[in-house]
Formats: C-alpha cells, structure tokens, sequence
C-alpha cells in the first residue's frame, strides 16, 4: 500500500531532480574562459564559432599560434539587398555534394540574385537594390599544442578541425610550436604550391610537420636544451636554447647538420621573424639580430641595461625592444641604428605590441602605455597609462581588446584610450595575441577555444596594408597579394646594398685611425691577440671561435667591436 501511494509521484520527483540539476550545472562548472553570445553583444561583439581540442586526462594547451597564407585563398559571392545579405562560397556544395568551385558559386549567387529579386517585387520592394561583391581572402589557419604533444590545426575562419597529430613522448615537457606559410616552387619547370611548415618542440627534439595535412616528416634532438617556442620560415627552423644560442634547423636538409647563432645569457622567449631578420632576447640584455634566408654571423646586437623578457616588437622597418628596467629601444632594422629610446619608469615583462604606426607597451604594474612608433613620445589622447591592463588580445579598427588583472576582457577606444565595455565572463586563460586580422581569438588551457568579432565586420579586416581582399580580375599594380617585383635585394651577398656584406673594403685614413676598426693596427680587440677573450679560431673552438660568445657558425664574426650593442660590422 505505502509502495502504491509513492509510485505515481516517482516520475515528478525524477523531472525535478534533473531539472535542478541542469539549473545548478553552469554554476558549479569549472572555469572554462568561454565567453557568451549574451556577454559579447553588450560589447557589440558576436560570437563567430566555437570549438574544443584535444587536451587529454591531465594535459592543458601550452600554445596557440596563427598563420595567414596569401597564396591560398577562398573565393566567396556576397548577396547584398538592403540590410541583408547572403554569401556562397566555392567551398560550399552542390546538389551532389561537390563543391561549387568559383564558376559554380558565381553562378549560384546569379541564380541567387534573381529569386531575391522576384521576391522583393512580389512585396512590392522593386526598388532595393541587390548586387554582388567578388571577395577572395587568404587561408587563416590557427595550431594548438597540449601539454602531451597533441599538435591540431584549424580553420581560422570557422573553427573546423583541419587535422590532429601527436608527437614526441607524453611525459616530456612540450614547450610551444611556431608555424609557417606555403609558397610556390619550382618543380621540373613547374610552379607547385608547397604548405608551410609546423615545428613541435617537446623534450629536447624538433618535430617538423606539414601545415598540409599533418605528418610528421622528420625529428632531429637539438644540441642544446630547448627553452623558448621556435619559428619558422620556407628555410629554416629557429629555436631558443639555454645557452642563449639560436639554433638552426634547416628544412631542405631535415634538420640534419644543424647550425647556431650565438648571443650571452639565456634566451628567455619566442625569436621575432620579419622578412629579412630573426632576432632574439637573453637574460643578459642582450637582443641579437641576424638575417634569416642565410647561416651568417649576427649582424648587431642591442646592449640593454638590463634583461630582456619578451620577443621584440616590429613595424615599418623599426624593431622594438624592452627590457626588464622599463626602457623601449626602436632600432633600425637592417642597419642597427638606434632611432629612440623611452623610459616608462616600470618594469616590462610583456611583449611590446606594434601595429603601423602605434605601439602598446604593457608595464609589470599592469598599465597600459601608447607610443608613436616612429617618434618616441606619447601618442595623441595617451598622455596617461590605461591602468589595470595586462595583456594585449587584438584590436580592429577603431577598437583595441585586452585582458585586466582579472582576465576579463575589456574594449578600449584606440583614439583615446577610454574604457568601452568589460566583458562579465569566467577568466580568459588562453589568448592568441593577434596583430594580423580583427579576429579575437580566446579561450581556456583546458581547450576550449572561440573567435569573437565585431558586429558588422562579417569579413576579416586586415591590418597589414599589404594583405587586404583582392579582386582576382584587377591587375597586378592594383593587387595587394602581389609579390615585389624583382629588384636589388640587400640581403644577396656581395651586393652593394647589402648591409650584412662581408667582402673587405680597402682601407681608408679614416679607417687606420678608428680604435674599433675590425683588425686595425690600433684595434685593441683585434682578434689572433695572444691575450685575446674572444679571439676566433683556437684549438678549443667547438663553436666557431674559442671563447669568442658572439662566434657564429665557423665564419669570422664581424658584428660588432667591444661593447659598442649597435655596430653593424662592416656594413
């Protein structure tokens, strides 16, 4: 009887139990960094996809990176009418599950237009216009690392997991990946795209990777310890070790015959890679420049007062440097000239990011400082520091995103610096600081990982003047993916424009008088000395030069003379 009575309650009392437990479930979560369609729209913001990765049972992601390939590139219709519009991509499929190609969905969008058009004149809205744009962007694509070497890359632009590969040995530390673009080259006569590359460093191995499709096509253990994330360009691996060397795989050969560049102290972070150089910071307030298409010593080095804590920054020619005591240093690039230096009166551990002609320097203190990149001072409606700033996000036209001292990300106005939004969401614990495109992409350690952009951007906006939507039937001159036309290069060895030449000049009055000059009768650091530190060439030299801290590779090291940090050798 008692049984009875119970029985018909029974299926309530199970609804309620699950629907508490679905009400408390959100709550009780751990924090994940994943932020809400609610939170962002107050921010004018949209979610764009969302996505998790591998992390498996105990792992966390260690590094998020991002690639933009001009030579691959998606040709999309945009159907506009009104406040509406619709886009047909080449990607998208057709009726037989093919994708359109670029015929096929300029097609589509025609065929698309006509509807729009019968449909608007049956409501009696004959007069709005419907036209189509022709857009073509490059292939955004963003790698993952977890802590056990599980390697994924992504589809910048809708989340979609391209591939996942695993690498190395679970159980040995992973350090960070760095990633390359495709290129053309050529083949029996015949120009064939070829991917970038993914370099993996876990342990004390290289793993080399197709950005393709993700195999791994060869390892090879670094001479010295691994410290810091690599880079990677078409020819060469670069990753930071503990001896303050920067060592140097090379993708033609498989990494077999590795080569080094030489610096004092311990590298602390990422290299920077621009076209023409790769540079890298030590303990020792050293930050070491050398080209990057060719295995020459290093060109000059920047003498900070202090340690240097973060990869440079760079824009229009000028590389940016900040040390541990609160100093920026903009330096030329190819020569080593120093252009201005700053103080900010803080220590830096951050990055300093620039963006054309801005840059933001985030300070230990957690404010927020921006510098007219070109001149040094303080940039107009920026007379004081944003406090309560940490770290940079990305930024779009009018807007820069950051992260606060409580990992909440906050919306700035860039003109002026004044606070716009704080998003309410749990800790952002995974960001990658994007300078390329508008796109914010954040997320958790713990794999979770989203695009955010603002409301009416539905396409990417890129900062790079150079990299911008393109129009396949304009031509070249007005075709901003277009490559430079053949001219000198001041980086070919033996050229007169080479900065970095190494043929010896004849020697002038003004030459024999000059103290420093490099093997001068008057130079007290002339290498061969019997009481030489740093002569080159000894019986002990194991890394192309005895003692000599700054010897690269096996060739006579001209970088500079004494303490002098921005003497460009014979350059």
């Amino acid at each position: 009887m008692f049984n009875f009575k119970l029985m018909p309650y029974l299926p309530l009392a199970v609804c309620a139990c699950l629907i508490a437990g679905s009400l408390v479930g959100p709550a009780v979560r751990a924090n994940d960094g994943v932020l809400s369609d609610a939170s962002v729209s107050n921010a004018g913001l949209v979610v764009d996809w969302f996505t998790q990765v591998e992390v498996a049972a105990g792992g966390y992601l260690v590094d998020i990176q991002m690639t933009v390939d001009e030579n691959q590139t998606t040709t999309l219709f945009d159907v506009i009418y009104g406040k509406h519009n619709e886009q047909i991509s080449e990607n998208d499929l057709d009726a037989f599950g093919k994708p359109y190609g670029i015929k096929g969905a300029e097609e589509q969008a025609n065929v698309r237009r006509e509807i729009i058009q019968a449909e608007l004149k049956a409501q009696n809205q004959s007069d709005v216009e419907v036209k189509i744009e022709k857009v073509v962007l490059p292939k955004i694509t963003l790698y993952t690392v977890n802590s056990h070497g599980v390697t994924t890359a992504l589809d910048g632009a809708t989340g979609e997991t391209i591939w996942v590969k695993a690498v190395g040995r679970r159980n040995f530390p992973t350090i960070g990946l760095g990633a390359s673009t495709g290129s053309y080259v050529s083949v029996k006569g015949k120009s064939v795209y070829q991917h970038g590359r993914v370099a993996v460093v876990n342990g004390n191995s290289i793993y080399c990777l197709d950005a393709g499709n993700g195999k791994l096509l060869w390892s090879e253990p670094a001479t010295w310890p691994p410290i810091a994330p690599p880079v990677v360009n078409d020819k060469f691996i670069f990753v930071p070790t503990t001896t303050g060397r920067l060592q140097v795989f090379s993708l033609e050969n498989k990494g077999i015959g590795e080569d080094n560049f030489v610096s004092i102290g311990i590298s602390t972070s990422r290299p920077l890679l621009t076209e023409r150089t790769v540079s890298w910071a030590t303990d020792s307030g050293y930050y070491t420049v050398a080209p990057n298409h060719e295995i020459r010593s290093p060109k000059f080095r920047v003498s900070a007062s202090d340690s240097i804590m973060s990869t440079g920054g760079y824009s229009n020619g000028l590389l940016f440097v900040t040390s541990k005591d609160g100093y920026i240093y903009a330096v030329d690039e190819l020569h080593g000239g120093l252009v201005w230096e700053l103080t900010m009166g803080q220590q830096i551990f951050n990055s300093p990011v620039a963006m054309q002609d801005d840059l933001y320097v985030f300070t230990r203190e957690n404010n927020l400082f921006k510098i007219a990149a070109e001149s040094g001072k303080r940039a107009d409606g920026w007379d004081d520091p944003v406090s309560n700033i940490t770290e940079y996000v990305g930024a779009s036209q009018k807007r820069l995103y950051v992260l606060d001292k409580m990992k909440k990300l906050n919306v700035l106005d860039q003109a002026s610096g004044d606070l716009i939004n704080v998003i309410v969401s749990d800790p952002v614990t995974l960001v990658c600081a994007n300078t390329k495109t508008d796109r914010l992409y954040v997320g958790s350690k713990q794999g979770y990982i989203q695009c955010i952009r603002e409301v009416g951007n539905e396409f990417p906006f890129f900062h790079d003047a150079d990299t911008k939507k393109k129009d396949e039937d304009e031509g070249q001159k007005d075709n901003p993916f277009r490559k430079d036309e053949p001219g000198k290069d001041p980086f070919k060895a033996g050229t007169d424009d080479d900065p970095f030449k190494t043929t010896p000049k004849k020697d002038t009055d003004e030459d024999k008088a000059d103290p420093f000059k490099a093997g001068g009768a008057n130079d007290p650091f002339k290498s061969g000395g019997g009481g030489d530190p740093l002569k080159s060439g000894g019986s002990d030299d194991k890394s192309g030069g005895g003692d000599d801290p700054f010897k690269s590779g096996g060739s006579d090291d001209k970088s500079g003379g004494g303490d002098d940090p921005f003497k460009s050798g014979d350059g």
